[in-house]
This record gives structure tokens, C-alpha cells and sequence, in this order.
């Protein structure tokens, strides 16, 4: 569940597992829009995925911190 995020570089999100997560899920994060018209996420943001080395028990709180460099170009 996520309890928590801030938009402002870096962007950040707060997250609590509300249930045992099991060694090797897959988590995946993006700060790229919702497009309705194409019905899939545009790609100008950025992705952070991370799979989980060991199990994660219930109550459990994650952080994420997104650092994208954009040089203008």
C-alpha cells in the first residue's frame, strides 16, 4: 500500500507491505503519466524496478527514491 509520496526532485514514494512478500517478486515503480487516450503510460519519466533478495514481512515500510538527471538535450 503506498502511504506516502513527494513529486518534488527526487521524487520519492513510501510504501507498506500489508502481507508476507515472498523472495524474488518483481517490484516495479514509474512517475510516468496514465495516458487515457492511448490507454498505456507515456515513457518521459522514469522506471525503477527491484526484486527482492530475501522475504518481507507484513508491516514492512519501503522507501523509493527516484534520481533522474535531465541535461536539457
Amino acid at each position: 500500500m503506498i502511504i506516502g509520496a513527494n513529486t518534488d526532485n527526487p521524487d520519492t514514494v513510501a510504501m507498506v507491505a500489508l502481507k508476507t512478500l515472498s523472495e524474488g517478486l518483481q517490484l516495479y515503480l514509474t512517475d510516468n503519466a496514465w495516458s487515457n487516450i492511448d490507454q498505456q503510460f507515456r515513457t518521459n519519466e522514469g522506471v525503477l524496478t527491484t526484486t527482492l533478495s530475501q522475504d518481507v514481512s507484513r508491516i514492512f515500510f519501503f522507501f523509493f527514491f527516484f534520481f533522474f538527471y535531465d541535461d536539457g538535450k
